[in-house]
């Protein structure tokens, strides 16, 4: 089913944040059930009435049930509870109003920038100060300890509410981003997993197409039958790349086991074979795990190609066989043992790469010195792996 980025279900529709809301509602209510309750004690009410019962009631309600929306909305909930506060410390009606503001306050600081929570945080300090003042000015001057140790008391609650949220967010930043780092790295580990498979599929087809194709272009005037049927081999071989890149396309895009395995071999052999390299290949090995066996046939499918690329016509002997705990592959050439990398190659870096994601150990060089007539080039791997049983 298509989907728009970007496009989310509302909030009420998503089952987390229902639930959220719904906490935070009852936590509202719990608030706003002795907020009221302060107003309309029995002692109270001699003085609390008219306009001024109603007064301090829609401010008892006002700091005690926007609560329900401070993630919604927090920094207009935090607005009007602060409000809310300084009105119900001036007249006298707080109850757990501090406390409100700064529980919205925790979730401004966890959910904005550093520099605007520390905004929000000094105007929660002043709406303090702000009911210090009004205090003074309503005891014509006088001290008032019980309200000090009240604005002491917002003050430090204010300031936990803001470490506790900037906190919150710090860690949610480290977590994300050692998600986006893992995707990161996820994201590599399969381009340089495409890399190779693309590399494995194609590299050795085109190798013999050029190599054959040299051939075409060499006999084309002397012996233009010799060169139709070279044409057919790098038709044949041309479609055998398609068809293993189709292969290889579907088998991504459906993210299902890939099918190359030492199956494949004997049809590895016959292409070789057509590009003048000779393969024999001695096998002795008990089942592998599927991955491993595709692993084994990409190494000695390099191997072969290298040879194809750089000692055609040549003989090549590929052993493969086994101990108890590791895989051994050997491919031995008669070419020329001084090879120097064709520009752009990354055959042997990617089996390599192929080798040690496994644990194993690669090698390739040549039999002897590489010095000036020598003949012979090895390439080797010992991939360790437990016996399917």
């Amino acid at each position: 089913m298509a989907t728009v980025r970007g496009m989310r279900e509302p909030w009420w529709l998503r089952e987390k944040d229902r639930l959220l809301v719904a906490v935070d509602a009852g936590i509202a209510v719990l608030m706003a059930v002795p907020a009221v309750m302060g107003v309309l004690d029995p002692m109270d009410l001699r003085t609390f009435h008219g306009w001024f019962l109603v007064t301090g009631l829609l401010v008892a309600l006002s700091y005690s049930l926007p609560m329900s929306l401070r993630r919604r909305w927090p920094r207009a909930i935090y607005v009007v509870v602060l409000a809310a506060t300084v009105v119900a410390d001036v007249i006298e009606v707080s109850s757990g109003a501090s406390a409100a503001a700064a529980w919205v306050l925790y979730i401004v600081a966890r959910d904005r920038a550093r520099r605007e929570s520390l905004v929000w945080l000094g105007a929660g300090a002043g709406s303090i100060g702000l009911i210090l003042v009004a205090s003074r000015i309503q005891l014509h001057a006088e001290p008032n300890p019980y309200g000090q140790a009240q604005a002491g008391l917002g003050l430090l609650l204010f300031g936990l509410a803001w470490v506790v949220g900037y906190m919150a967010r710090r860690h949610k930043e480290m977590v994300d981003a050692v998600a986006a780092e893992a995707r990161r790295r996820d994201r590599v580990e399969a381009r340089l997993h495409l890399a190779r498979e693309v590399h494995d599929v194609v590299a050795h087809n085109l190798s013999v197409i050029t190599v054959k194709a040299g051939v075409a272009l060499h006999v084309a005037g002397r012996r233009p039958e010799e060169a139709v049927d070279t044409l057919r081999v790098i038709e044949r071989t041309g479609r055998t790349a398609l068809a293993e890149v189709r292969q290889l396309v579907e088998t991504l895009r459906n993210d299902v086991p890939a099918a190359a395995g030492l199956a494949g071999l004997p049809e590895l052999v016959e292409s070789a074979a057509e590009a003048g390299v000779t393969v024999t290949v001695e096998r002795d090995l008990p089942p592998l795990p599927p991955g491993l066996e595709a692993s084994v046939f990409r190494i000695v499918q390099e191997a072969v190609t290298n040879t194809v690329k750089h000692a055609a016509p040549a003989r090549c002997r590929v052993t493969i066989g086994h101990d108890e705990r590791h895989v051994r592959i050997e491919a031995v050439d008669d070419g020329d043992a001084r090879r120097a990398p064709l520009p752009g190659g990354h055959g042997l870096i990617g089996v390599r790469e192929r080798v040690e994601a496994y644990g194993g150990v690669f090698t390739a060089g040549p039999v002897g010195t590489g010095g000036p007539g020598e003949r012979g080039w090895r390439l080797a791997a010992s991939l360790p792996y437990q016996e399917v049983r």
